[in-house]
């Protein structure tokens, strides 16, 4: 069907380059580049696996790889991965013909993670007590402009949620806030003020412990754009569970390059004209500041559309590399690029062309044995009509270290086409055989297929095949995030560099009395493979921040030609990076062609809330402080001993209360203990043991606890606390919890204020802080679900990684977005 084409790629070890020829139309059952598994593949689970596959063996010291698969993805009958390649086989042969023949065909790809099936299939597939959704990725549209349709739309989300898919919904259709509202007299509040059910929505419904997943959009010509794009910055509890991105236009970005006006529009009216400039200043100061609204380039996403004719597009699923129509839904599986090098360095594109049409038709196969999975009826109407299927990568950055090329070179890029562009068109030409032998997708039409400028870009033989035969998928391919598969195939995520080549992980350990740990340092599998360590790495092995930003936005230029939906990645940013900055990279990815970019700048989360002392240091004022606190720092209290330098000893006994405040990190518990000569020590727990949060709260209760005995007067520690922002801000009984450490701080002002009255004690100096203890039943636990703007990880408290279009915690394994 193509022409043969030769494909050249670098060698690690020397400048010699290899080159391999791929066959033009072999069929699969005479190739050999892709071998049966090395086994028998017998039919009892556990049997005959090869030592290599046990779980010991596989992950030997990736203790969070071997975590993950066994908490995620192992049936419970089953001990290792190999156990679950065959499941997994056998589930999508089931729908085959010959069973047998595509179950070794199937298992030949998933053997060792060459292909990574989307964790929804990893996890569900072939289980007889799971019945929910093989796939990621949704959309539920809001039918029309009224209060049954909104409501309606939240239940068929939370439906979804049940079922284990994320949402997105698009919320253009809306009228404008103030709008007339018939037979009422009233005003609508417009869109925004329904941002919130939506997201309560989301995290009410949980399904395998896992959160629902939630994206809302709107029109950037929508009169109520400016509320949309401010929501998260004047409440950080506002819509905290859901993802939020603007479907920007190409007239707003022409107008914004030209510095012109823009025209607010709904339902034909034109409510505003504004200064293109000015809002396109606001979109990127919130992205600067807090990672949100995303981006994305929607008419462009429309222009690349294969099935816009037939199924137009209404928003995107939550990580935004999927646009879909209404009931629109995708599953996910993706190439393990770091297989397909071979010792010397060379790029094996005979293999990976087969596993590209093997991968193919596996995904097909997904969308028949899913059919009756689905939450709602259009959903399965459309799975069927459209057959939509995302094929993507992951581990481009580990592939280039064994190939011994840095990713940020031009070399990277020539590499990068090449290898997308043998995935394009075998990915193409297998769904075109596909549609020979099982028929093409339902809505197939040549005449509105044919308009897509992605099918205009193919080349002409492939395009003829496609007009002559039909084709089985309305779309193919996209870039998902992939943050608990990459970590059990040990390889970066997506098409992201290494975002670290190690990181230390803290293990609490048995032994002793308390909370003891050891801290391990953890090496990026590939590193470790090749390198031993990451001493004295060689300059080709390059990392997330390593990398320039806009060559990041080459990158995915380069690769988004060949991807007919859209990429989830992200570009990390230094805190430092300037407004500017981010504006210039959001206009150079849409003339790069790119469909939506993702920036992170470092600790962005930071300046949400700015705290009243703050504003006062920008004003030039000084800061207030509470009267308590003011009043007690204008005395020397009778416990402090000016001078002494050594803390006094601690006593066998002392007495004290425990209490607990929710924090934006979890439940702070707080024991604070006096002796006879005052107070002495301070205890903290919060979060998960070895977690980031509990670390860091245990030094702080330490420190604090030295302080006291050591005579330092505890109104002072108060006022050292008190005020620190963090990442997690939340309210408590109607105070602001800035932080961890402010929430120590208040509690021991409350603690101070709450004992009794002794007789040379002012009356400013007993007045009650108005901050008050949690004393009754815990409620739910309110951490940051958000990926976009989480910074520690909500089940340990640990740092997480930015990265994909999403985050995952490589402490504890979390990710969230998948």
């Amino acid at each position: 069907m193509a022409e043969t084409v030769q494909y050249e790629f670098p060698v690690s070890s020397s400048k010699e380059k290899s080159s391999s020829t791929i066959p033009d139309n072999q069929e699969l059952e005479n190739k050999g580049a892709v071998e049966g598994p090395e086994t028998d593949l017998p039919e009892v689970l556990g049997e005959k696996t090869p030592a290599r596959f046990t779980i010991d063996k596989y992950y030997k010291d990736d203790d969070l790889g071997k975590e993950i698969i066994k908490n995620k993805y192992l049936a419970p009958w089953e001990t290792n991965p190999y156990d679950m390649w065959k499941r997994i086989a056998k589930a999508m042969a089931s729908v085959e013909k010959d069973v047998d023949i595509w179950y070794k065909r199937f298992f030949s790809i998933l053997e060792d993670f060459r292909f990574v099936p989307g964790g929804r299939i990893m996890h569900g597939a072939g289980r007889d007590d799971i019945t929910t959704t093989l796939n990621n990725c949704y959309v539920v549209g809001i039918k029309d402009d009224s209060i049954k349709s909104i409501y309606n739309t939240i239940q068929d989300e939370a439906i979804t949620y049940k079922y284990g898919g994320g949402c997105g919904h698009d919320l253009s259709i809306l009228r404008p806030s103030g709008s007339a509202i018939g037979g009422t007299g009233g005003e609508s509040c417009g869109p925004v003020g329904f941002m919130n059910l939506f997201s309560e929505n989301t995290n009410t419904i949980a399904q395998h412990g896992r959160r629902g997943a939630n994206m809302q959009t709107i029109r950037v010509d929508h009169p109520d754009v400016r509320n949309f794009v401010g929501i998260k910055r004047n409440d950080v509890d506002m819509v905290k569970y859901s993802n939020i991105s603007v479907l920007l236009t190409h007239a707003f970005m022409k107008a914004v390059e030209d510095g012109t006006t823009f025209d607010l529009t709904w339902g034909g009216k034109v409510y505003d004209t504004i200064d293109a400039c000015e809002l396109w200043g606001e979109i990127v100061a919130a992205a600067h500041t807090s990672a949100e609204p995303g981006i994305i380039f929607w008419e462009t996403m429309q222009d690349y559309h294969n099935a816009e004719y037939c199924s137009p597009l209404v928003s995107t699923n939550p990580c935004g590399e999927q646009p879909l129509p209404d009931g629109g839904c995708c599953n996910l599986g993706s190439l393990n690029l770091d297989r397909f090098v071979d010792e010397n360095g060379h790029f094996m594109t005979d293999t990976f062309r087969d596993t590209v049409a093997i991968a193919t038709r596996f995904m097909d196969n997904v969308v028949e044995y899913n059919v009756d999975r689905h939450a709602l009826n259009i959903q399965k109407e459309n799975a069927m009509n459209d057959r939509r299927v995302g094929l993507g990568l992951l581990g481009l950055g580990d592939m280039f270290i064994r190939m011994g090329i840095s990713y940020d070179s031009d070399k990277a890029l020539e590499v990068a086409d090449e290898i997308c562009s043998l995935m394009r068109d075998t990915a193409y030409e297998t769904s075109v055989d596909l549609a020979q032998e099982k028929g093409a997708f339902p809505n197939y039409q040549w005449d509105g297929f044919s308009k897509s400028k992605f099918v205009e870009e193919l080349n002409d033989e492939l395009k003829q095949s496609i007009e002559n035969n039909g084709i089985r998928n309305a779309t193919l391919l996209t870039v998902p995030p992939t943050g608990s598969g990459a970590i059990v195939a040990r390889v970066t995520s997506g098409i992201e560099p290494v975002f670290q080549t190690s990181y230390f992980r803290r293990v609490k350990q048995n032994e002793g009395y308390g909370n003891t740990f050891k801290e391990f340092k953890v090496y990026h599998p590939t590193v470790h493979q090749i390198f031993g360590d990451d001493e004295n790495l060689p300059d080709y092995v390059v990392t997330a921040h390593d990398i320039d930003p806009y060559f990041r936005v080459k990158m995915q230029g380069v690769i988004q030609k060949y991807i007919d939906t859209s990429i989830s990645s992200t570009v990390n940013l230094p805190a430092d990076t300037d407004k500017e900055t981010v504006a210039d990279i959001y206009m150079t990815a849409y003339k790069a062609g790119l469909k939506g970019i993702t920036v992170y700048r470092e600790s962005s989360r930071e300046g949400i809330l700015i705290s009243e002392n703050q504003k006062a240091k920008d004003s030039g004022g000084e800061a207030p402080e509470t009267d308590a606190v003011n009043a007690g720092a204008t005395r020397t209290s009778a416990r402090r001993r000016v001078g002494e330098l050594r803390p006094r000893v601690r006593p066998g006994e002392t007495r004290g209360v425990t209490k607990r405040i929710r924090t934006g990190e979890g439940s702070l518990y707080i024991t604070i203990n006096e002796d006879e000569k005052g107070l002495c020590e301070v205890f903290t727990t919060i979060g998960k043991a070895g977690g980031n949060a509990a670390a860091q709260s245990e030094a702080i209760s330490r420190l604090i606890s030295l302080a006291l005995r050591s005579g330092i007067d505890a109104v002072d520690v108060v006022k050292q606390l008190k005020g620190i922002s963090g990442p997690n801000p939340t309210w408590e009984n109607g105070q602001l919890i800035l932080s961890t450490p402010d929430a120590i701080g208040k509690a021991l002002e409350s603690y101070l204020y709450e004992r009794p009255v002794e007789a040379e004690d002012t009356p400013e100096q007993v007045t009650k802080t108005r901050f008050t203890m949690i004393e009754g039943p815990q409620k739910p636990e309110t951490a940051n679900y958000n990926p976009r703007t989480m910074t520690t990880c909500p089940d340990c408290g640990s740092d997480i990684f930015h990265e994909n279009g999403c985050v995952t915690c490589p402490s504890c394994g979390f990710s969230k977005c998948e």
